[in-house]
């Protein structure tokens, strides 16, 4: 089924029933889904594109916008924002962000995203306002759920284990730990833990976008980690920090069946 919400209450509404129902939610749009999942899973897709698909500027002096996750990157790609300039244009800028191979910057250097904030709904209802986290930052922490966060990631990020992850040519994991260790000049930013997450982590309700990059094309010739599982690991960490019940579906995990479909125990 799909669903398009209308307004951030609705998809609150939304989660709470599915929670009730023990339904998983999925982001309609994202590239790596087969159509397959569509008649099988039994999962409630959100499609942000018919009604969340206001932009607009923030200052006149400033090129950062402020866009709904339901807005075409065509759209942002005609405001002279180049990372979106090669996809295509009716993709929603949630499915943009949540495709990891339309979000596959290098370590350390997803700052050339153009990402700065972004607003998270958790399953739980809870909001995570995620953006700019350094020394020249003047967002304040809100919330005690961002306060128990940060110092988990940065333990996770500076994990010894994570070391050729951080050296590799292209991040290994799905959940980007990298934005914890951004290359200099770069402040961290939580926001852009959400590149490349799959709609896995929560609903992405706004972005603030400015002029960014397009993310590097990777072919196989970009070898993987001789050893991926502690990045894997990390990555199942990461998710239970946002999402524990892992109500929120993405590309990766078996797709839930209907009752009739499952084996008698």
């Amino acid at each position: 089924m799909v669903f398009a919400p209308a307004r951030g209450s609705e998809v609150q509404a939304v989660l709470e029933l599915c929670e009730q129902w023990q339904v998983k939610v999925a982001l309609w749009g994202m590239a790596q889904v087969e159509p397959a999942l569509l008649a099988e899973a039994e999962l409630l897709w959100l499609d942000p594109a018919p009604f969340m698909a206001e932009h607009r500027r923030l200052a006149p002096d400033q090129n950062w916008w402020f866009v709904l996750p339901g807005c075409p990157v065509g759209t942002l790609s005609d405001l002279g924002l180049a990372q979106f300039a090669q996809l295509p244009p009716d993709l929603t800028v949630a499915a943009w962000l949540a495709d990891r191979e339309a979000c596959e910057w290098s370590p350390g250097r997803l700052a050339q995203s153009g990402i700065r904030q972004a607003s998270l709904l958790l399953n739980d209802g809870e909001i995570l306002t995620l953006g700019p986290f350094g020394t020249s930052s003047t967002q304040a922490l809100e919330g005690m759920r961002l306060q128990q966060l940060i110092p988990q990631l940065f333990r996770m990020a500076s994990a010894e284990r994570l070391t050729a992850a951080f050296e590799a040519p292209r991040w290994p994991g799905r959940f980007r730990l990298d934005a914890m260790r951004p290359q200099p000049p770069a402040d961290v930013s939580l926001a852009h833990l959400l590149a490349g997450h799959g709609g896995g982590l929560g609903w992405v309700q706004w972005l603030v976008v400015g002029p960014g990059q397009a993310s590097p094309r990777w072919d196989s010739s970009v070898a993987e980690l001789e050893d991926p599982h502690r990045v894997r690991l990390s990555d199942h960490v990461v998710r239970d920090l946002f999402d524990p019940a892992e109500r929120f579906w993405m590309p990766g995990d078996d797709p839930p069946l209907p009752a009739a479909f499952e084996p008698d125990n």
